[in-house]
């Protein structure tokens, strides 16, 4: 690890030290919501994926309500895709999700005896699912550290904190990786969520309020409150 990687780590294990208190108190992600509420593997895949390009105070109540008839691969594909869409609204792209879900719900059943399979690769396989799903139902649901769940609060924050300059999800992924150590893996995620959430908006970040400020590079911030 060089110098200015060592630098950048010794900074992120600081951030993660104050975020660890300073969120005690605020929303959970759904993620770690559906965990705590001891949700199915199966139903954490699905309300990951819906929670694509959607926030979670729309997501959430959407999946509440369609995890009250569906728990399993086959009672979801009893849903037609029509009605499995008209289920999912008003998320995005709930149309093209209902679809994804029903052709994820058919291979798990066809080539994974109906369960979520329990590796990056297997998970990468199925309809709808990219690395940063797979990462968090990993993470959240089995407690395994392959990856890094990059989303666009921990793009946007990793960068804007200073301690990577990507471009990519998938490029601030693997930067991610190189300084974090692992048993910090999963929790960046969370945390992370909870601070663009709550502090460090995309526009006009509350600054002035921000604990972790003293870490912070506030790389591309020109307006904070």
């Amino acid at each position: 690890m060089s110098s200015q990687e060592q630098s950048a780590r010794t900074r992120a294990v600081a951030v993660i030290r104050v975020l660890r208190r300073e969120t005690a108190a605020l929303p959970k992600p759904m993620g770690t919501t559906m965990v705590f509420e001891r949700r199915t593997l199966f139903q954490l895949l699905v309300a990951t994926i819906c929670s694509a390009q959607t926030r979670d105070v729309v997501t959430y109540p959407v999946m509440r309500r369609l995890f009250r008839t569906v728990r399993t691969p086959k009672e979801l594909i009893a849903i037609s895709e029509d009605a499995l869409a008209q289920q999912l609204y008003p998320i995005s792209y709930y149309r093209t999700k209902a679809k994804h879900l029903r052709a994820m719900s058919h291979m798990l059943i066809d080539q994974f005896d109906g369960q979520v399979p329990t590796t990056m690769a297997e998970l990468l396989t199925l309809s709808g699912v990219g690395r940063k799903t797979a990462n968090l139902v990993l993470g959240e649901g089995m407690g395994q550290s392959e990856g890094i769940c990059v989303d666009t609060h921990v793009h946007r924050i990793s960068n804007r904190l200073g301690v990577i300059r990507t471009k990519t999800r998938a490029a601030t992924e693997r930067a991610l990786m190189r300084i974090l150590p692992k048993k910090y893996w999963t929790l960046w995620n969370p945390l992370l969520v909870m601070w663009g959430q709550n502090i460090c908006a995309p526009i006009s970040p509350k600054c002035s309020q921000c604990a972790i400020r003293p870490w912070c590079a506030r790389r591309g911030v020109t307006v904070s409150r």
